[in-house]
């Protein structure tokens, strides 16, 4: 029988693995969404990151030099982007 703590803990596991499925490298999200992004637009985009508001939006999540995009901050971030420019 599964203690209140072991429970706890796999939920939490769950949990962070659901997260944790929504960070690719640029490589791997401009595969996959290979129809409306290139990888050098993209990296682009990282490099102008201070004065286009990723890092506001906290799409960009960096381990040592490894640079993970975070799936659902950058569709955040890219409404953001559209509704700002359309007004």
């Amino acid at each position: 029988m599964l203690s209140a703590i072991t429970t706890i803990n796999l939920t939490i596991g769950v949990y962070m693995a659901k997260e944790l499925s929504r960070r690719f490298t640029v490589t791997h999200f401009c595969k996959k969404h290979d129809s409306f992004l290139t990888e050098n637009a993209l990296r682009f985009m990282l490099f102008k990151s201070d004065s286009n508001r990723m890092d506001e939006f906290k799409v960009i999540e960096r381990l040592g030099r490894r640079v993970f995009i975070n799936e659902t901050n950058f569709f955040q971030w890219l409404e953001a982007i559209n509704k700002k420019e359309a007004k």
